[in-house]
């Protein structure tokens, strides 16, 4: 996927920091993006990041809650 072609949406500082502790330097971030539901169907502050690796959503408040998916696990 080219770098144009990404979706990249631009997150915060504090969850720029997340990221780094959770995604692996040699990671290539293909997909970033805000979402605006929980686990539970509601409302909250959540972060998807999907790499060639794996799917990571990542809670804005704090890194506790961070839940991963093996990519290959992932199905249309």
């Amino acid at each position: 996927m080219a770098a144009e072609e990404r979706l990249q949406e631009p997150a915060p500082a504090a969850v720029e920091e997340k990221m780094r502790q959770i995604v692996a330097a040699d990671e290539e971030i293909l997909i970033r993006v805000f979402a605006d539901l929980t686990e539970e169907r509601r409302f909250g502050n959540r972060w998807v990041i999907v790499t060639p690796r794996r799917v990571v959503v990542l809670p804005e408040e704090g890194a506790d809650g961070a839940v991963e998916v093996p990519i290959a696990q992932v199905q249309r």
